[in-house]
């Protein structure tokens, strides 16, 4: 039995389709063998199979839809637009212009500053260039956090202390990403010089998660995480201290990687805890992730913590799993199905425990806080910054800084007190120890996969310390780890993944993690 479909209700019907193909899942509509379409009556309808016919519509009018989307709302692999560009299909000008409407319009508060005029500078020069084949990010919008500091752009850690800072110099990830062709849409939102788990405490205001604006992006990368998934951005650059960025890619479906420390440099990145912090590569897929880190990575002359190489290691084909016994349905679900994936490889996998599980976050906020006060008391208003009327240092610091920073930077000044009676010390010996169990645990296992979070998206001030136990587990260790979304949770918002590797390992993770995504129709 054939149906008569009207074209215009079937553009209507895939207009309501789009959240698919934005997703780009068409999974359930793409192999459909009884699609039997075989010519219209004349009058703008098609004959088609009775039980297919809202399909019909969907494939009929999928790449009418894709051209009439805007770019910014399609998932885009930067490789690909990178690829229209320099073939000359696509203008660098027309794709940023594009990005940067979809930033200025965005109701997320994702961005503290667009840098329209730059952007617009940059793609006029791409496109007058004739060497584009040669630069592997050419036209590809990218967004920075704003305590990544760019040459003569705002640069405010998201603190009324930097409000009016303008830095002289750029971080050396953004300058090699920008060499490799990549254009700035705008500084993003986070949280108050990195210290927040939910994109709440930044003096400019909150972000959202545009997945559903009632809950929190996660932070501190919170606005980098926001301009993936609002589609304002098409990469970004986000910094990690203690899951700072692999949390909000959790939270909005993203992919990103907190690299081996030292793998990038952390010239032009405004400090808040320097043994345990990065810059990290986040995109919507891994494939970009890895295309970013191997752009940007490699030692750097200003900045003596980079490394060129790591001793390589044997791979033994087993992965060590954990997962703890208080941990979320949806949780266990997202480990076992990348664990799933996995064993298909050709992996072996064993339970493992991860040590000091529950002293993990004692360790980690009793260094992070202890450099966080020591890091940031030079922010007193006198050379540069927000200066008090009162004159005062201590008027100047605490008109200049909110309340969640000033908890902290007072919970690290008394660590770093004598009344302590020596907790830092402390906190650096079971560091060493965590440190050493775990390459003990990498000495028998090639990955560790652990859960990124328990939960969809938090609202706002709900706590994330589940989240957070899993996370800084890399930042004390300086070993990479990997996270993209795995699963649904109850809500059908997204819920991470991580994958750990020993230090050096980060193209292996990389790898790793590009053919389980592949894989997981999440």
């Amino acid at each position: 039995m054939k149906n008569r479909v009207n074209l215009t209700e079937a553009r209507m019907a895939a207009g309501c389709l789009k959240l698919d193909i934005e997703e780009n899942d068409f999974r359930g509509f793409s192999h459909v063998a009884d699609f039997t379409a075989e010519s219209g009556d004349g009058d703008g309808n098609l004959m088609c199979d009775d039980s297919c016919a809202a399909v019909s519509a969907f494939e009929l009018c999928r790449e009418e839809i894709f051209e009439r989307e805007p770019v910014s709302r399609r998932i885009t692999c930067a490789s690909k637009l990178a690829e229209d560009v320099y073939r000359g299909e696509k203008k660098a000008v027309s794709i940023v212009r594009e990005y940067l409407r979809q930033a200025k319009e965005s109701q997320n508060g994702t961005y503290i500053t667009v840098m329209e005029a730059e952007a617009e500078r940059i793609a006029e020069q791409l496109d007058r260039r004739t060497d584009c084949e040669s630069l592997p990010l050419a036209g590809v919008p990218l967004s920075v956090k704003d305590n990544i500091c760019i040459e003569g752009i705002l640069t405010t850690c998201a603190s009324r202390a930097l409000e009016d800072f303008v830095p002289t110099y750029s971080s050396t990830v953004y300058s090699r990403l920008i060499a490799a062709g990549a254009v700035p849409v705008g500084k993003t939102n986070m949280d108050e010089f990195a210290v927040g788990a939910d994109g709440s405490t930044s003096y400019f205001g909150p972000c959202r998660n545009p997945l559903d604006p009632s809950l929190s992006p996660g932070g501190s990368s919170s606005g980098s995480a926001a301009s993936l998934a609002e589609g304002s951005a098409v990469i970004s650059l986000g910094s990690d201290t203690g899951g700072s960025a692999r949390i909000p890619a959790s939270y909005c479906g993203l992919a990103a990687l907190k690299p081996t420390y030292g793998a990038f440099s952390r010239w032009g990145l405004v400090g808040m805890a320097p043994s345990l912090e990065q810059i990290c590569p986040m995109a919507r897929c891994v494939s970009d992730v890895r295309l970013m880190f191997e752009i940007a990575s490699g030692h750097d002359a200003r900045d003596m913590t980079t490394c060129v190489t790591w001793e390589k290691r044997r791979r033994n084909g087993r992965i060590g799993v954990f997962i703890p016994s208080e941990v979320s349905e949806t949780a266990r679900k997202a480990v076992e199905r990348c664990v799933a994936v996995l064993k298909a490889e050709g992996y072996e996998a064993d339970r493992v425990e991860l040590p000091f599980f529950d002293e993990i976050l004692g360790v980690y906020y009793t260094i992070s806080s202890a450099e966080a006060a020591s890091n940031l008391a030079r922010f007193d208003g006198l050379r540069y910054g927000y200066r008090s009327e009162k004159g005062d240092i201590l008027s100047t610091r605490n008109e200049s800084f909110g309340a969640p920073l000033r908890e902290r930077l007072a919970e690290g000044a008394y660590v770093l007190s004598e009344k302590s009676g020596g907790a830092y010390a402390r906190a650096l010996h079971m560091r060493e120890q965590i440190k050493e169990k775990l390459n003990e645990l990498f000495g028998d296992f090639d990955l560790l996969v652990t859960p990124m979070s328990d939960t969809e998206a938090a609202s706002f001030g709900e706590t994330v310390c589940t989240a957070e136990r899993y996370a800084v587990y890399a930042n004390l260790a300086g070993i990479p780890a990997l996270t993209f979304p795995a699963v649904r949770g109850e809500r059908g918002l997204p819920v991470g993944v991580q994958l750990m590797g020993a230090a050096g390992d980060d193209i292996f993770v990389l790898e790793t993690g590009e053919a389980v995504e592949g894989r997981l129709a999440w």
